[in-house]
């Protein structure tokens, strides 16, 4: 472990070198675990034959939501929250961003994946994370001339797009900071039809506008349509990451920098994307491993399995080698943009990975559907559902002037074409009557695999 002068040292150096990240690392790391092991009587056990001080993840037994949500009561630290009590605070709609206890941020996932996770964390834990390198805001972001003239003369505006309720992430930290809104700050419900959403924005005319990827990516087609007349400054993604395409006709269409924001009710400061597109996780709060399916590391430069994190600041619930569940590209050379933070691209969740017939993975679905779009012009949207082992059903969000009828079978001899490319020829394609539809947590699935 670091010895006290040496941690001193690193924490008041000005900038940090991958070293020093990795050291103090380290450091936290041997701090996280001693306190889990101390106060949390499910980690004491998980931990017993470990030696008292480690720095190395590796030596850490991996865990997964399932088996802590179900052990919950001797999983967090605070004897005196129990999952009982969570529960009848969540099913309260209107304490949404009031603290749990006088104390806690209670957030909880949307259970897309799965089993519903409920996350307690406290001021005091988010504190170390709350700076402007962490925060989710506009500190740092180079904009041109115009973009600052555009920000000051819109009054620093801020739309934030979400669901119109529950004790999802967004919508209590949102909540805990700007209670109902105010004259620079508004929420827009992510669940109204969009013609809706874009006259009120129209009407709000932010120059600063943070949502989904799915949402965000469809304004930019509102932009385009002549529909949507914002020109935010700034456009901030979070809950989904951008793909590339999306990067670019979000930048063309609304002409703001973007901002792409990685996080997890697990790990709110996770991490932010740079000018060169790539994600710069916060190393020296979170241990991130790319790993594969029988959990060994995956090498910079190829696509992993799944990933596993390490939230160093989580005290009242760790959160320790956790299975997070993305598919993650790390560059394997330095970002040109100097961040000393490994870079990354989120690539999907390994539930997304579709396999082919000897039952290997084969492609992200999520990428699969990008190379559609490509593809067959006059669509704006698809969602894919999983029905069986050997069906997949086409959800389709037309642009201005198409006809689903006529588009449809140019539609499914383009899928087909790219199932079969991919080894996945077995599946038969089926058309559903509806859009792409949200989650309960106003985000966009565009792949649900067959055990969602």
């Amino acid at each position: 472990m670091i010895g006290g002068h040496v941690l001193s040292h690193l924490l008041a150096s000005p900038k940090l070198s991958t070293g020093d990240l990795l050291a103090l690392q380290g450091a936290r790391l041997a701090e996280a675990v001693s306190h889990a092991r101390a106060h949390s009587p499910l980690f004491a056990e998980l931990y017993r034959d470990l030696p008292d001080t480690v720095t190395d993840p590796a030596m850490l037994p991996i865990t997964h939501k399932p088996a802590l949500m179900a052990d919950f009561d001797r999983w967090v630290t605070d004897r005196g929250i129990t999952h009982e009590q969570v529960e009848a605070f969540l099913a309260r709609p209107e304490m949404v961003g009031t603290p749990f206890l006088g104390k806690y941020l209670l957030t909880t996932t949307s259970g897309t994946t799965g089993r519903r996770g409920v996350f307690v964390i406290s001021t005091d834990e988010l504190r170390p994370v709350s700076g402007p390198a962490y925060r989710p805001s506009t500190a740092g972001v180079l904009l041109s001339p115009l973009r600052t003239a555009r920000l000051l003369a819109k009054g620093l505006r801020a739309a934030t797009i979400m669901p119109a309720t529950g004790h999802y992430a967004m919508v209590s930290l949102w909540t805990q900071a700007h209670g109902e809104g105010n004259k620079r700050h508004q929420r827009f419900s992510s669940l109204q039809p969009l013609p809706q959403l874009v006259a009120q924005l129209n009407a709000f005319d932010p120059a600063v506008l943070t949502g989904a990827s799915s949402i965000v990516e469809l304004l930019a087609g509102e932009k385009a349509a002549g529909r949507l007349r914002i020109s935010p400054a700034i456009v901030m993604v979070s809950g989904e990451t951008l793909s590339d395409e999306a990067r670019a006709s979000v930048t063309k269409h609304l002409g703001a920098s973007v901002i792409d924001l990685y996080a997890a009710n697990e790990a709110l400061r996770l991490s932010k994307s740079c000018a060169q597109g790539w994600h710069h996780v916060f190393t020296d709060w979170v241990v991130f491993e790319p790993v594969e399916a029988d959990y060994s590391p995956t090498p910079a430069g190829t696509l992993s399995h799944s990933v596993l994190i390490s939230v160093l600041y989580r005290r009242t619930q760790p959160v320790l080698r956790y299975e997070l569940g993305d598919a993650v590209l790390q560059r394997p050379d330095p970002c040109p943009c100097g961040s000393p933070y490994p870079a990354f691209k989120v690539q999907g969740r390994k539930a997304d990975v579709l396999r082919n017939d000897d039952g290997q993975p084969t492609v992200v679905a999520q990428h699969l559907l990008i190379a559609l779009q490509k593809r067959v012009a006059g669509i704006r949207q698809f969602q894919v559902i999983q029905e069986d082992e050997s069906t997949l059903r086409l959800r389709m969000l037309p642009a201005d002037g198409t006809d689903l009828d006529e588009a449809w079978p140019r539609v499914h001899h383009a899928l087909a074409t790219l199932l079969a490319e991919h080894g996945l020829a077995r599946f038969t394609i089926t058309r559903s009557g509806e859009p792409p539809q949200l989650s309960a947590g106003g985000k966009m699935r565009h792949f649900i695999p067959l055990d969602a």
